[in-house]
């Protein structure tokens, strides 16, 4: 197969690129294949023979929820099996080290899960129904599923380590609200919370810092 040929620019890599995804894992391994299909109009033909039509969703750096559309679709009816048929069937060299096995799988189906709370989130708070009393208790429903995370995996290095990240990234972003009154001001000003809800739900020491504001 002529690679100069039969490829597709937008997703030219290095093998030196490969390697850096492949040394995050399970999810590096399955952007090196998806991208590697994706370079190539023979490989996306021979894809979707295997998978019966269906082609492969690719993470990007500006598309919210990207990674969760990659694993949703990776994990998909017909398309989980293609890719194991794929690696038996055609694959070569260059892309033979990011073969996905059981315990990759296994990493993938519980990353899923937990992007499934992000993709949720996104939905219930986008477009013009949206208001801003919704977001300090969309990411206090994120932080609450992170945190029962880093209990639940604990013994798991690599679900560990992403759910403390999570909860890392999402504590700097929350903490940024206290810079405005608006946040907690949408929520009290809410007829159904008022007062109520920030005295229920927040940290006693947070308290009178947005009473203040």
């Amino acid at each position: 197969e002529s690679l100069e040929s039969n490829n597709v620019d937008k997703y030219a890599v290095t093998l030196d690129e490969m390697e850096r995804w492949r040394r995050c894992g399970a999810l590096g391994k399955l952007h090196n294949f998806v991208v590697y299909i994706q370079r190539s109009t023979i490989r996306i033909q021979r894809f979707k023979k295997l998978s019966h039509g269906r082609a492969l969703v690719r993470d990007n750096s500006t598309r919210w929820n990207s990674w969760y559309a990659m694993i949703k679709c990776a994990v998909g009816p017909g398309v989980r099996e293609a890719i194991s048929r794929y690696f038996a069937t055609y694959i070569d060299d260059e892309c033979a080290p990011d073969e996905l096995l059981s315990d990759d799988w296994a990493i993938i189906d519980q990353v899923k899960q937990f992007l499934e709370y992000f993709e949720h989130v996104t939905k219930a708070l986008e477009g013009h129904t949206a208001t801003l009393d919704e977001a300090l208790p969309a990411m206090d429903f994120v932080l609450e599923q992170l945190e029962q995370g880093k209990e639940r995996y604990q013994g798991d290095k690599y679900m560990a380590t992403a759910c403390n990240s999570g909860w890392t990234k999402l504590d700097k972003y929350y903490t940024k609200t206290s810079d405005s009154p608006a946040y907690a001001a949408a929520v009290v000003l809410h007829p159904s919370n008022k007062w109520q809800e920030i005295e229920n739900s927040w940290c006693p020491e947070w308290i009178p810092s947005a009473k203040n504001m």
